[in-house]
């Protein structure tokens, strides 16, 4: 089977790539189940990090520091919000500060 191309259409697509790729956008949702500034919210957010990956172990999470000192734990990857919004009612109960938050994913791992 052969397949006949304008080769334009390599070049848009090579464009389209790179152009993705810096992309400073979010591009995905995660659920975020902690948030914390306290002098010991890296051990708190640890703590639920643990808890969490105990209970939902198919569930990736992540374990954010912004400065000046914000302590996040983040879980799942979600491209759009209706996907996110299923996991936050999931865990709405036992994480009742939980919020679903825009975040870059990177989708190709």
């Amino acid at each position: 089977m052969r397949i006949i191309q304008d080769p334009a259409i390599d070049t848009l697509l090579s464009r389209y790539i790179l152009s993705n790729k810096n992309n400073t956008e979010p591009n995905g949702y995660r659920v975020v189940i902690y948030m914390g500034r306290e002098r010991n919210a890296r051990d708190e957010a640890k703590r639920i990090q643990s808890e969490f990956m105990v209970l939902y172990p198919n569930i990736p999470s992540y374990l954010d520091f912004q400065l000046p000192n914000t302590f996040t734990v983040k879980v799942g990857n979600f491209r759009n919000k209706t996907e996110g919004t299923k996991l936050f009612l999931q865990l709405d109960k036992k994480y009742p500060n939980a919020f679903l938050g825009p975040t870059f994913i990177d989708f190709s791992t």
